[in-house]
């Protein structure tokens, strides 16, 4: 189903480091997700939010095999997002990632 894009803005978190499930920079994008979710900031927006976060990948594969599959997946995400017409915000802990559509 296709909602309106005023009706729900898609929150897509990415809370990894050189492909690795919260470490170092990583943690930064729960962090700030549970501290929005906490202190009712997500509740108090004039629209619906909803939170993704981008599935890990294989910690036992390369480096650079899971910082590109990371950004394979995180496109699917925004994808989807841009498919039902929702404004997306992404929290990634690169910055090389942060980029908007």
């Amino acid at each position: 189903m296709q909602r309106r894009a005023w009706q729900e803005l898609r929150l897509i978190a990415l809370p990894y480091h050189d492909g690795l499930a919260g470490v170092d920079r990583g943690r930064g994008p729960t962090r700030l997700l549970a501290v929005a979710d906490s202190s009712g900031v997500l509740a108090a927006l004039e629209r619906r939010a909803s939170v993704e976060i981008v599935d890990p990948v294989d910690p036992a594969d390369p480096e650079a095999a899971r910082v590109f599959e990371l950004s394979r997946r995180l496109a699917r995400h925004v994808r989807a997002a841009v498919s039902d017409g929702a404004p997306q915000l992404l929290r990634s802990s690169t910055g090389s990632r942060s980029l908007q559509p």
